[in-house]
């Protein structure tokens, strides 16, 4: 397991910023966790890992044209779904 993982948001971005590791080694390295663990706690119903690794090359070239990132930048991102079924909640 790689200790990008256990890294803040702050510390991923300030890694990225500073090209100490790349969006696409942040990504990956929580793509890779999420196989690990995903079978055990069915917590998402959708990864889209065509998407964030895209996603990530392409901030990887934002980053290495010199132009800024937004500051979520190169980070991986989950969205957590809630949804109230009749009868339930």
């Amino acid at each position: 397991m790689s200790e990008l993982t256990w890294k803040s948001a702050l510390e991923l971005r300030d890694l990225i910023a500073t090209r100490k590791v790349s969006p696409v080694e942040v990504v990956q390295a929580s793509l890779d966790r999420l196989a690990e663990v995903e079978g055990d706690i069915n917590a998402f119903v959708e990864v889209t890992t065509d998407q964030a690794l895209a996603a990530a090359k392409a901030a990887e070239a934002t980053l290495m044209s010199g132009a800024p990132l937004g500051p979520l930048g190169g980070l991986p991102l989950s969205v957590k779904i809630s949804l109230l079924s009749k009868g339930r909640g």
